[in-house]
């Protein structure tokens, strides 16, 4: 197989996607799926062009650049199918695996390298270690760190895709590097290092802006948050790793509450979270949605928010980073301050944004496209609803173990031996989406 690496592929992969041009010259790959912006890729192959090694070849699935600097040596593919997020991180490392590479990088479209060395210094770390190997990633304008990603220029070596497996394509959109990152950890198979750094594109991914969008991405994303924490709950099991079976256990009762809470009001949401993935069911394809958030007139006394270390702070203060108990007293504060909409700043929603859904709970938001938000309910709805998921909570407990006996069942991680089933049921799924243009 590995002398005819493009015969192989083909006859593997060929229903997913399609052979376009390139030819492996080097042992390293850089996999970047693009299914979005030319210009994003076309900007990201100018950056990767200055690193000073070039000993690596770049697979790109999905669109094509028009312009490609000519230190860089590229293999292109195209999607026949809708591959989403997880399946284009997927199926590249597997195309990788099977072209014959010795180290496979993932990277989004919009994660760039900051440091020049980044491609030697992970190669050179994952042949030393035989890990696979993470670089610090950063955000534009000095926000927070987004932390250490698998899909943001992480390297794994070919012997730990042989003995660990490979993306779990299967989620579709979102969570697969969650679930491969938490079992490297969890086999002591990952080395964080913060030498080497990578800066991805600053998105403000909050609550409200997740409810405005009219796509079907963020069903995607919630049903993959709770499939993916089921997936490593029978893993840990399996590895009798019974601490981590239970830490990922509670996330996803906890992620189940909270879906039940805060998107009782937005069904296109709630039942795909609850009713699908709750139940390990990957088979259905999500509609775009069709509930909208309700909008509010200004009008009262605003209560405004911020976070410490801004230059002008008022109204409620909240702590700056992960301290969270630091926010327990300062949310107690707004949730019962004497106003009848919030203001936070650009900073208050960039930083503490997951406060959102609880804030709006209590009362409508300004947010920053000087729109003011509420969840719609009245108080005592909000009250009804917090009894009622009070009420379900055993059911919750009970689907999610039930989940999880079946998930035993399931060719769970994808290795050399179930590829090709897991392959199989892929281009199903992603064939129907395609028939009924999801």
């Amino acid at each position: 197989m590995r002398n005819n690496p493009h015969e192989f592929a083909e006859k593997s992969l060929g229903r997913l996607v399609l052979f376009r041009s390139g030819k492996r010259k080097n042992d390293i790959a850089i996999v970047i799926p693009s299914a979005d912006s030319v210009e994003l890729l076309e900007a990201h192959l100018r950056i990767l062009a200055n690193q000073d090694y070039k000993k690596f070849d770049i697979i790109i699935i999905g669109k094509m650049p028009n312009s490609v600097p000519r230190e860089l040596n590229l293999i292109l593919y195209d999607e026949i199918y809708p591959l989403g997020s997880s399946g284009g991180f997927g199926i590249g490392q597997v195309l990788a695996y099977f072209l014959g590479y010795e180290y496979v990088i993932n990277s989004d479209v919009d994660a760039t390298p900051i440091s020049k060395n980044l491609v030697r210094h992970l190669f050179e770390t994952a042949k030393s270690s035989g890990k696979a190997v993470f670089p610090k990633s950063v955000q534009y304008k000095g926000y927070p760190l987004c932390g250490y990603i698998i899909n943001q220029y992480g390297i794994c070596p070919r012997s730990l895709l042989t003995e660990f497996g490979f993306i779990y394509f299967r989620l579709f959109r979102g969570s697969e590097d969650v679930d491969y990152c938490e079992r490297l950890v969890m086999e002591g198979k990952v080395i964080y290092d913060e030498s080497v750094l990578v800066r991805h594109k600053s998105h403000i991914f909050d609550y409200i802006s997740l409810l405005r969008s009219r796509g079907n991405k963020y069903i995607y994303y919630k049903k993959s948050e709770m499939l993916a924490q089921i997936l490593l709950i029978s893993y840990s099991i399996r590895h009798l790793r019974f601490t981590n079976a239970a830490k990922h256990f509670l996330s996803a009762f906890l992620s189940a509450v909270k879906t039940r809470i805060f998107y009782s009001q937005y069904d296109d949401i709630l039942r795909p979270v609850i009713c699908e993935a709750m139940h390990l069911d990957m088979s259905k394809a999500s509609s775009a949605r069709t509930s909208t958030l309700t909008e509010a007139k200004e009008t009262g006394k605003p209560v405004k928010l911020s976070v410490s270390g801004e230059s002008s702070t008022s109204g409620v203060v909240f702590a700056s980073g992960n301290n969270g108990l630091a926010n327990v007293a300062p949310m107690i504060k707004a949730l019962f301050s004497h106003g009848d909409y919030f203001s936070p700043t650009a900073k208050f929603l960039y930083e503490r944004g997951d406060l959102l859904p609880l804030l709006l709970l209590s009362k409508p938001l300004k947010y920053s496209d000087g729109k003011i938000y509420s969840s719609g309910l009245s108080h005592a709805q909000v009250a009804a609803n917090l009894i009622k998921t009070i009420i379900l909570m055993p059911y919750f407990l009970f689907s999610i173990a039930v989940s999880v006996l079946r998930a035993f069942r399931l060719d769970y991680p994808i290795t050399r031996k179930n590829l090709g089933k897991n392959l199989l049921l892929f281009e199903e799924y992603v064939k129907m989406l395609k028939a009924e243009k999801r």
